[in-house]
């Protein structure tokens, strides 16, 4: 009995959202459960903390406990725990795009229904595995599937069978019969059922504008387009962080805010709008501003920074919404209005968002938000932020005093001619008429008043860009000019400074300036051996009887600690945090001064495989390993309105995912509040630092004081690429210097 009620209380817990509390009440629960020798309890403690992991976004873990729940369901034959552990762990495949294997799981978790004829089980795994299979285009496997849960929710008068019409509607969507899903779909949601409620409101109304669009129904489907991003965006506000976290969500979030924008652009160009060219770069700014916020919060929460207050707000917004949905009344939107005002209040306490995009007296995508974008850019600024979509792409530039939008070919072909040119000019060779092309291709629409301008912010979209050496571009010009110069055109950096900016809506915050008596924090020249002698005799000998020393330890980066102080001459405020000092411990203690520059001379390693887990190596620990400043780690430091220089190896090396561009390290450091990060995209020599001597000296020249930081690092990036250029030796090249970028927040 006791064992029990521990298992309720971490449910309540779970759905208090106080996720440290609920791990460790199941873990106590398994452990009593286990010293019973009750096997349904051990297991249903083990699922249960499986639902925590899954909840906080560790993946692993949340596979790991479930995958020993279901071998403890099924050695006892406990049937009906065996199927939902089954379910988890096919949602799980899923998650991590293991579709075979999700598919056995959820076939295993069937065949074991209807072996003990339990029904509702059956049709519940049975739409799971149709919603999944129509994921991955397997419409047939997908049709029956759902035709099986319809025929048993049919026969057992089962409350979820709306749950199912609503899905079949959405297979005549995507076998093509658009008119007859959205004539299922609108019949379906007519009954009003309770069931319907548990389906995102968000999720239901971009389906039916997906099916009005393809039933060429602009205006029809443009509303509810519209529609589905204001609901995407409130619920984005209320859900727990590991909800949103999910691969599965972000997809279908960024789906929903790029068709939008997609149809808005489309009819801005048949109708020659203006607004609804700005409204559809809007779109996708906001999409970009709110994923921003959301990683952020994830951090947060997976190192459990987050207020008990943040939650019960959470808690509470939903209440309130479920209650006005519910009984249709409009005294229910005052307390939820109120409750977003609240929780606004509480991110910028937290430092999750900046003050002035929380105060939002008006929609976020409106012409006053344009106009506070553009009263942010200079004459000499041009704002270009990419579009990619499968059918077509877009490209939005945006000057202090217009907008023009132009129609790219579909994102596989731009990613085809960005990995082949991106390639030539890692490997140094002529890259001259694929890169001109590649130019075109990109910029070649651009009035010349636009292409003309100094200086150049990129906001990407999704993979296809991500890694691409802008620098070394070259400049697209008309193919009179090309052949009257000799040398082929320069490259854009000639021209231009180039960075790449994290969220359009940014832009519309103030800009931090690189002040006068800017503190630099060095960490580099970190000890990687046990055998170092800079460590204390009693570390190696204790590493060394303790554990077996590895294999291949990483190498000492000599010229890392010349590369630190040639940098750090450019400063007078300066602190130096090498050898032992290269430590998670005395950097933590060198932020809490709030250094204005902070340089990163270290290795960057990732597991085989796993780019996402990209992670800064600093000096060894007490365990003689080197420590690790993974994504996650660094999210939750705060180091507001400093500029980050990774200088080591592949320091840009990160996952993407369409419609938020590159995350990993660089996008972890804006999280933490950075105004800017250096990084680069593919290893670069351990040379004394030349590059950096040349940046540094660029970046501190007088009478720049005021100019905002990030504009002034890509000035900095561009002149040193430039010094470079002009060299005699190996730097001459792109395949070094176009290595390097500027990645900023605002």
């Amino acid at each position: 009995m006791e064992v029990r009620a521990r298992l309720d209380i971490g449910g309540c817990q779970l759905r208090l959202f106080e996720y440290r509390e609920a791990i460790a009440t199941y873990s106590d629960v398994r452990r009593l459960a286990s010293d019973l020798g009750d096997p349904r309890l051990t297991g249903a403690a083990l699922f249960d903390l499986s639902s925590v992991y899954l909840q906080l976004h560790n993946v692993e873990a949340a596979s790991a406990n479930v995958a020993e729940a279901k071998a403890i369901f099924e050695k006892a034959h406990i049937s009906d725990l065996l199927v939902k552990a089954l379910i988890q762990i096919a949602s799980l495949e899923t998650e991590a795009r293991h579709d075979e294997e999700a598919k056995s799981a959820y076939q295993q978790a069937i065949s074991i229904c209807q072996r003990t004829n339990d029904f509702r089980s059956e049709a519940l795994v049975e739409d799971h595995l149709g919603e999944a299979l129509m994921e991955v285009h397997d419409l047939p496997g997908a049709k029956r599937a759902l035709t099986d849960a319809y025929r048993i929710r049919l026969l057992q008068h089962d409350e979820l069978l709306p749950v199912t019409q609503a899905k079949l509607a959405e297979l005549e969507y995507w076998q093509g019969n658009a008119a007859e899903g959205l004539r299922r779909l609108d019949d379906t949601f007519a009954k009003k059922s309770p069931a319907l409620k548990t389906i995102p409101r968000y999720q239901i109304v971009h389906l039916r504008g997906q099916m009005l669009a393809a039933s060429h129904r602009d205006d029809e489907a443009l509303d509810d387009f519209r529609q589905a991003v204001e609901l995407a965006s409130i619920w984005r506000e209320e859900a727990p962080p590991g909800e949103i976290a999910q691969t599965g969500t972000i997809a279908f979030i960024n789906s929903v805010y790029a068709d939008c924008s997609d149809l808005e652009a489309q009819l801005a160009m048949q109708r020659h709008s203006s607004a609804l060219a700005a409204e559809a770069f809007l779109t996708l700014a906001l999409n970009r501003a709110a994923d921003l916020r959301e990683h952020r919060t994830v951090a947060w929460q997976q190192s459990n920074r987050l207020p008990a207050q943040y939650y019960k707000i959470l808690d509470d917004l939903r209440s309130a919404e479920a209650a006005t949905i519910l009984s249709g009344a409009t005294g229910g939107e005052k307390r939820t209005a109120a409750l977003h005002a609240r929780l606004a209040d509480l991110q910028v306490q937290l430092g999750l968002e900046p003050r002035s995009l929380s105060e939002k007296p008006e929609k976020i995508r409106s012409q006053k938000t344009l106009a506070n974008i553009q009263g942010n850019l200079n004459d000499d600024d041009v704002l270009l932020s990419f579009g990619l979509g499968a059918a077509r792409s877009w490209l939005w530039a945006v000057t202090r005093n217009s907008i023009f939008l132009c129609k790219l070919p579909p994102s596989s072909d731009i990613e085809q001619a960005a990995k082949a040119w991106t390639a030539r000019v890692r490997c140094g060779e002529n890259m001259g008429p694929s890169g001109i092309a590649l130019s075109r291709t990109l910029f070649g629409q651009l009035p010349a008043d636009i292409r003309k301008r100094h200086h150049w912010m990129l906001v990407n979209d999704g993979p296809q860009l991500s890694g691409v050496p802008f620098a070394a571009l070259p400049a697209s010009l008309p193919k009179k000019e090309d052949r009257e110069r000799s040398s082929g055109p320069a490259p854009l950096i000639a021209a231009h400074t180039i960075r790449y900016v994290a969220s359009e809506l940014s832009l519309a915050d103030p800009q931090t300036p690189l002040p006068g008596n800017a503190e630099f924090v060095g960490i580099g020249d970190a000890v990687y051996n046990s055998a170092d002698a800079r460590l204390a005799p009693s570390f190696r000998l204790t590493s060394f009887f303790a554990r077996p020393q590895p294999t291949s330890p990483l190498e000492r980066l000599v010229g890392s600690g010349h590369e630190l102080r040639s940098a750090a001459s450019h400063f007078h405020h300066v602190q130096l945090l090498t050898g032992v000092h290269a430590s998670s411990m005395d950097i933590a203690a060198a932020f809490e001064a709030g250094p204005t520059v902070i340089h990163f001379a270290v290795h960057v390693i990732s597991p085989a495989g796993k780019p996402e887990n990209a992670a800064l190596a600093l000096s060894l620990g007490a365990d003689g390993l080197p420590e690790l400043l993974t994504p996650e780690l660094i999210a939750t430091y705060r180091v507001p309105g400093s500029l980050v220089v990774l200088s080591g190896c592949d320091s840009q090396r990160g996952r993407t995912v369409a419609g938020v561009g590159l995350t990993g390290l660089s996008r972890a450091w804006l999280l933490a509040g950075a105004s800017a990060v250096v990084v680069s995209s593919w290893p670069t020599p351990d040379d004394a630092g030349a590059f950096f001597t040349a940046f540094y000296r660029h970046l501190t020249s007088a009478g720049q004081s005021a100019t905002p930081l990030p504009t002034r690092a890509a000035a900095a990036l561009a002149s040193a690429q430039l010094d470079m250029r002009a060299a005699s030796d190996y730097r001459r090249l792109a395949s070094f210097w176009g290595a390097y970028s500027v990645i900023s927040k605002e």
